[in-house]
């Protein structure tokens, strides 16, 4: 027995119809998440490369400066690396462009074990010979009149040429090799240089001065100064040395109570010196203003007399004037101004006038005090 099933060969069955749909909107989904999740690619590439080219801009912090070099040669303006300086916002191209940041701050560095005696060698050597130091391990210098010289230092430095500096200090092998280990020697900052300039001139200047105008820093420590700058210039390596402090200067503990007592005493007759300097310009401050005084005086009767003269001499004149050619009307003139004078005075004191013959005898106070009396009625 057979079964007859009426099939359209033109029309595919309904199981298969509906699993092509299944197979087409699954396609279409993953076409549409493709296209969102490329979407989304394309607009994160552009923003990581718009950051990318973002990153290249730059500013500079204050106290230091930049200098940018591409393909790792430094990019020249006018012949000269150029420098990036504060106060603008630089661009660097990401990759191609290196920017290097230059400090320049001054930056210290001390030397604390050069020229002097590790402490633990002070308290276990208290009282030491000058035999006991150990070269290589104790430091000091030697000063011109042959006096052991300890001193601690601090030197202040900073970069003047950006370019030579780091140029001079890039971190590279100098060709040397280190005596015990036989490692390379590698050179990577300006301390090792100072320090070796610095050590140089601290034993030729100590070796030209003695000992005593060291301690008491008679140009010591600019005599210092300036030959360690002399050393950098002829290196020519973009630091300057600002300023050298002389921290502790003494000679060896032995002798440093010798020492002392000197110092002291120098001091003393420096104080006495100047306190008898001091008294010295007080007393010629006064003598200078006692003889000022005794100057104007001698001045102010100068003055007096000479008016006194010309106030004489003009009477004179003008008496002349009014009797040109009449000396007995000059006299008569002249005894009866005597007589108003002399009429003024007797009214001022007692006088007595006595007349026993031809001549008038006046009798009365002295003379002197008459005179006075004729000079105030003047």
């Amino acid at each position: 027995m057979t079964e007859n099933h009426n099939h359209n060969p033109a029309e595919p069955p309904l199981e298969k119809n509906r699993y092509q749909e299944a197979q087409e909107q699954a396609s279409q989904s993953l076409s549409d998440a493709l296209q969102t999740s490329f979407s989304v690619l394309r607009i994160g590439m552009v923003l990581v490369i718009i950051f990318f080219f973002l990153r290249g801009f730059f500013v500079v912090s204050p106290g230091t400066v930049v200098l940018k070099t591409r393909f790792g040669a430094y990019i020249r303006e006018e012949g000269k690396v150029k420098e990036y300086t504060e106060g603008g916002l630089y661009y660097a191209i990401p990759l191609l462009e290196k920017m290097e940041v230059i400090d320049l701050t001054s930056k210290t560095i001390k030397l604390a074990k050069e020229f002097t005696v590790p402490e633990d060698f002070q308290k276990r050597f208290r009282e030491y010979e000058l035999g006991d130091l150990r070269p290589g391990i104790d430091g000091y210098t030697i000063t011109g009149d042959t006096n052991i010289l300890h001193t601690v230092w601090e030197l202040e430095y900073r970069v003047t040429d950006p370019y030579r500096y780091r140029v001079s200090f890039q971190e590279k092998d100098t060709g040397e090799r280190n005596l015990q280990t036989g490692q390379p020697v590698y050179r990577s900052g300006p301390e090792q240089l100072l320090r070796e300039a610095f050590r140089n001139a601290v034993v030729r200047v100590s070796a030209g001065i003695a000992i005593d105008d060291a301690l008491t820093n008679r140009n010591y420590q600019s005599r210092i100064l300036s030959l360690t700058q002399k050393n950098l210039w002829q290196y020519d390596c973009g630091i300057e040395l600002v300023e050298v402090r002389n921290e502790s200067a003494k000679p060896p503990q032995p002798t440093e109570a010798a020492f002392n007592a000197v110092t002291q005493a120098k001091s003393i007759k420096e104080t006495m010196k100047s306190n008898a300097e001091g008294d010295a310009r007080t007393i010629l401050e006064k003598a200078k203003g006692r003889a000022n005084a005794i100057i104007h005086e001698a001045e102010s009767y100068k003055t007096e007399i000479v008016e006194s003269a010309r106030s004489d001499a003009q009477v004179i004149f003008d008496l002349l004037q009014k009797f040109p050619n009449d000396s007995q009307g000059l006299n008569i003139y002249l005894q009866q101004y005597h007589q108003e004078i002399l009429a003024e005075i007797l009214q001022k004191t007692k006088v007595r006038i006595v007349r026993p013959g031809p001549t008038w005898y006046m009798t009365g106070p002295p003379l002197e005090e008459l005179s006075g009396l004729m000079e105030a009625t003047k």
